[in-house]
């Protein structure tokens, strides 16, 4: 959002857009779903119609690229592990989308939940892997710019800034609210610290702008690698409990017991395998065991980087 304004309007510092966009988002998940369901709904047909006009304005440019038969500058190592090995790490990194359909299924009616369960499954990994990811390296290559922050602002002028920001505040209130939710949970179960989950919300605030003057984008390919590494590492252990410990070994019972007052504060079990996985997974991602470990862990990871550079 700071680079499409700065983009189009030179004369607004970074430093005070990372303070403004910062501050928007208290207002705007202040309320929690209520006025984060209005913006959805109300910017749906403004995101459209601006994602249509960047995609004919794009196909009128006059550089050309064979899409289909491109081939990067830097190509994808193809030494380390067997195709079907980096094949099915690709697969596994889907996996981490579980936990945004958990966070929006709880919101689903009941009603609703057979629908919703294959639209925030199956079609959300559909439309986002398959099509919103193949539209960004179309539109990357034919722009020759990686930063959808500049190039759209380039394309459309201030219409694009418009289009950036209606984008990243339909993804940012969530990452907002959730990350408010995020720190309300833990406090109040680890330190019983309760003051409400507003306050949370200006704590998430203030980091992401604190994270932004520490130049977070400029490291974001190894905080993101990380961040892949520790979901992984966390789904593993939970679907390890469910095939382990609740079917084949019979240690713990089958029910699901989700009630506060019922569930320990801790999970050493848990926690245990969780710092175990990544004890050994994340040297791996970095490249302390060769390119064979990195295969291992996620060779995804070393294409998103591939791709962004």
């Amino acid at each position: 959002m700071s680079d499409a304004v700065h983009a189009q309007f030179h004369e607004i510092p970074l430093w005070f857009l990372y303070i403004l966009f910062g501050i928007l988002f208290i207002p705007l998940t202040w309320y929690g779903l209520t006025i984060m369901n209005y913006i959805m709904w109300a910017t749906i047909p403004i995101y459209f119609i601006l994602l249509f006009w960047t995609i004919i304005v794009a196909n009128n440019t006059s550089r050309n690229i064979d899409f289909w038969l491109y081939n990067p500058i830097h190509p994808v190592n193809t030494l380390p592990g067997l195709d079907l090995l980096q094949t099915l790490s690709a697969v596994l990194a889907l996996v981490v989308n579980a936990t945004v359909g958990g966070d929006i299924g709880r919101f689903i009616p009941k009603k609703q939940r057979n629908v919703a369960t294959f639209a925030i499954g199956y079609i959300f990994e559909a439309i986002t892997f398959l099509g919103v990811t193949l539209l960004g390296a179309w539109l990357a290559l034919k722009l020759n710019q990686s930063n959808p922050g500049v190039y759209i602002p380039a394309l459309l002028g201030i219409w694009g800034v418009v289009f950036v920001l209606i984008t990243q505040i339909r993804i940012n209130v969530l990452n907002t609210y959730f990350g408010s939710l995020a720190f309300a949970n833990f406090f109040s179960r680890i330190f019983n610290f309760a003051p409400g989950r507003h306050w949370w919300v200006i704590l998430t605030a203030v980091l992401s702008i604190i994270f932004m003057f520490a130049g977070i984008l400029a490291h974001i390919n190894k905080f993101l690698i990380f961040e892949a590494v520790f979901i992984m590492a966390w789904i593993m252990a939970v679907l390890s409990d469910i095939v382990l410990n609740k079917h084949l070994l019979k240690l713990s019972p089958l029910k699901f017991e989700y009630k506060k007052e019922k569930v320990y504060n801790y999970n050493p079990v848990g926690l245990s395998a969780l710092v175990a996985a990544l004890i050994l997974s994340v040297p791996m991602a970095f490249g302390v065991f060769g390119s064979l470990g990195q295969a291992l862990v996620g060779q995804l990871a070393n294409r998103w980087r591939l791709g962004v550079n």
